[in-house]
């Protein structure tokens, strides 16, 4: 359980998760997480295989289905660059808790799947581990388009469908004595993503 959000919505959300790490007694991975609440709501399902043809290469996918309620100022109505009900830079600045009447509701539904690879070497100082992955992101968002403009051009753009893709990379260098429950050791690790 969590905490709220936005000031009058359901004080509560619901995460639920079930792993197995030992899948058909493979040391495969099997994942299913599911967030309920009254401003999110996400389905996750993931596989990894950790030891693909016998070697130490893993292989994953995930499926993710995201719905969220979010909040956007609204475009002002008289061109000047501004959020409604905003007249200058200076009114803005002054008077930050104003808009939060003017904020404009919308529905965000995101669908992704992923697939990710990565090897491992065992040299005595540490476990080296190098991955990489892509994700294809499908994103639309829904609010009223005649009686309401968002401020925000992203949210204006993805009322169509917008694809959102990604490709990571990273690498790590892990000299714990046990990796879920380490009591001693080192760990040492980056990871970048690029998005277009």
């Amino acid at each position: 359980f969590s905490g709220v959000g936005e000031a009058g919505t359901f004080p509560l959300s619901l995460f639920c998760q079930w792993e197995e790490k030992n899948f058909l007694g493979k040391g495969n991975e099997i994942s299913v997480n599911a967030t309920l609440g009254s401003e999110a709501q996400s389905l996750k399902l993931g596989y990894v295989e950790r030891w693909f043809l016998g070697s130490p290469l893993t292989v994953g996918f995930d499926f993710e289905l995201t719905h969220k309620n979010l909040f956007v100022y609204r475009a002002g109505a008289k061109g000047n660059g501004l959020p409604h009900p905003y007249v200058s830079k200076e009114h803005w600045a002054n008077s930050p808790g104003l808009a939060e009447s003017f904020r404009l509701k919308y529905s965000r539904f995101e669908s992704a799947i992923g697939a990710h690879t990565g090897y491992q070497w065992y040299p005595r100082y540490a476990v080296i581990r190098v991955n990489g992955g892509v994700d294809f992101r499908v994103v639309k968002n829904f609010y009223d388009k005649d009686n309401n403009q968002p401020f925000d051009l992203t949210v204006k753009e993805q009322l169509n469908w917008t694809s959102i893709n990604s490709f990571w990379t990273s690498v790590s260098f892990d000299g714990r004595d046990f990796a879920y429950d380490p009591s001693s050791g080192w760990f040492l690790g980056q990871r970048c993503t690029f998005n277009g």
